[in-house]
């Protein structure tokens, strides 16, 4: 089938990483795809050469009018974003139907409002919520990168005297001053492999440095390796090649969490707290799935540091050395789990086929 995938970039690489990544897998998987953006900058710079030359995807700049859109029998709207006018218009005349895709959660309302049909169009059109459980509608991950995190060992976390391995990307963050004072309690030395943007400039700002993409910096029992942003599957090597990976946003933190290794997420901040709420829930769903009673001390201790990096609270008293053995454990038994219960493209593909009849 055709699918047209609209993304709109508000202000990171996340909103179009992820669309990047669906209209990929999408295509992997038989169906061709136009993925419309406002920002082809952003997006070329995350994309992989076969994005740019394949026959089945097409990554198209945002129709400014109804002669600029391809009609597609399957239109998804991301993260909210709607086109407007004659190209609304166009949609609802030859639309099959269109999803309204909907940013990762792990609150309890994803699983009741997933694949509920919505009003908001003239042609059929419904809610699709991605999510951690079975009811929702899965992860956006591919199947390669699935068999490939298959064929690899369970991750291992180092011993206190080895060298510890650490990716960054976040947002701006005062917070992670008090991850650099974990890493300075070290025996043994980290490496810290920052990505250029935000995630850099805020180091910088709390190292009192200036490094650029390329640069190296030794403070201490601390290396940061200044990294320029990378395509997505390069990225997936720095994730899979770390010990302890600091991530934000969606795209990012699904594919630290599907490697198996520690990690913490940065979660994109929003008014009045909500972000807390959905990191609780994300926190509450890991501890009742994956977290036996031996562990729950220290998944308190993790659940404490999680909320201390996104600025809730003070940093809770441990080592990283001492954390990390665990919640590798979890982490990795957390990846399976949530690998086999299948990719959203998957499930998008699957609900499209049960609504259109075929």
């Amino acid at each position: 089938m055709t699918y047209a995938l609209f993304c709109t970039v508000i202000d990171n690489y996340g909103d179009a990483g992820a669309c990047l990544r669906l209209a990929r897998e999408l295509t992997l998987q038989g169906e061709t795809v136009t993925l419309y953006c406002d920002d082809l900058k952003t997006l070329q710079a995350i994309a992989l050469p076969a994005d740019l030359t394949g026959q089945s995807l097409t990554i198209a700049l945002w129709p400014q009018s109804a002669a600029d859109y391809t009609t597609a029998e399957i239109v998804i709207l991301a993260f909210s974003c709607r086109p407007d006018g004659s190209i609304l218009t166009r949609i609802e005349e030859t639309a099959r139907l269109i999803l309204s895709l909907e940013y990762l959660s792990a609150e309890s309302f994803v699983d009741d409002f997933h694949g509920l049909s919505s009003p908001l169009f003239k042609c059929p059109c419904y809610f699709f919520f991605p999510g951690f459980s079975a009811q929702s509608g899965g992860l956006n991950f591919e199947e390669r990168f699935k068999e490939r995190l298959l064929t690899l060992p369970a991750p291992v976390y180092p011993a206190p005297c080895e060298t510890l391995k650490v990716t960054l990307f976040s947002y701006r963050n005062p917070a992670l001053e008090g991850v650099l004072q974990l890493l300075d309690g070290r025996a043994g030395e980290s490496e810290l492999t920052v990505f250029e943007g935000l995630p850099l400039n805020n180091l910088n700002e709390l190292l009192g440095t200036a490094l650029n993409p390329g640069d190296r910096y030794q403070n201490g029992k601390l290396t940061v390796k200044a990294q320029a942003m990378v395509p997505q599957d390069r990225y997936d090597e720095f994730l899979i090649g770390a010990h302890f990976n600091l991530v934000r946003g969606e795209d990012s933190i699904v594919r630290a969490l599907l490697t198996g290794h520690m990690f913490l997420w940065h979660i994109y901040p929003q008014e009045e707290n909500a972000h807390l709420v959905k990191l609780q829930a994300f926190m509450d769903r890991m501890r009742n799935e994956v977290i036996s009673r031996e562990e729950q001390d220290a998944f308190e201790d993790y659940r404490a540091l999680m909320l201390a990096y996104n600025g809730e609270g003070s940093f809770p008293t441990l080592t990283i050395d001492g954390l990390g053995p665990v919640m590798t454990a979890v982490a990795a038994r957390f990846a399976k789990r949530l690998l086999e219960r299948g990719s959203m493209a998957s499930s998008i593909r699957a609900f499209v086929r049960e609504k259109c009849g075929f």
